[in-house]
């Protein structure tokens, strides 16, 4: 009889150990559920931050190259593809756009028959205007200058022309210059080809 108590006695602590044992499991199955929770409602959150921030560099981006462009003169497609063609040859993207700013002022002022390149224009048979007599684009002119630079017989002619042009950029714009309208057009497929262009 003592045997039989001791051994219920031993049941019901196992038992109650037992149902311990599986509170406790139950606990820490909830605990670990919210801790799945809340890492999944983190990781929403940070993906979401992320975008969003992601969505105003992005803004800031399409604002600021809108914002060039329209100084220069030429599309935001140009301005993006010319500046890939800048890196391309060695060229800072800041250095481009000071460069075709410059160049920018003086087709201005050669339009008017001013300004240092209002000779070389003339000098290079680079006309101002289209056939309808409507000012050629500034990208135009841009790739007219190239043509001439590429024609020109000797180096030190194309970096003079060049200076003419741009200033103390035009000493690293010479290379993207070099190959003309052609090589140009060449550097923008590659930037589009590059998904360079927003």
């Amino acid at each position: 009889d003592a045997q039989l108590q001791k051994f219920q006695r031993t049941v019901n602590t196992l038992n109650k150990n037992a149902k311990a044992s599986a509170t406790q499991m139950k606990r820490m199955g909830d605990s670990m559920n919210k801790v799945g929770n809340l890492a999944r409602t983190a990781a929403v959150s940070l993906a979401a931050m992320f975008s969003v921030n992601q969505v105003k560099s992005a803004i800031a981006f399409a604002d600021a190259i809108g914002k060039t462009a329209e100084k220069l003169g030429i599309s935001t497609d140009a301005l993006q593809e010319y500046r890939f063609a800048a890196e391309q040859t060695g060229v800072s993207q800041q250095a481009f756009d000071v460069g075709f700013q410059r160049f920018t002022r003086r087709t201005a002022e050669a339009a008017k028959g001013t300004g240092v390149l209002a000779k070389e224009f003339k000098a290079l048979n680079i006309a101002l205007a289209n056939s309808d007599g409507t000012l050629k684009s500034n990208e135009q002119l841009f790739k007219d200058y190239a043509d001439a630079i590429k024609g020109t017989a000797s180096s030190s002619e194309q970096l003079r022309l060049a200076f003419a042009a741009f200033d103390t950029e035009g000493a690293a714009l010479v290379n993207l210059l070099r190959d003309g309208a052609e090589g140009l057009e060449r550097f923008q497929q590659a930037a589009r080809d590059a998904g360079a262009v927003m």
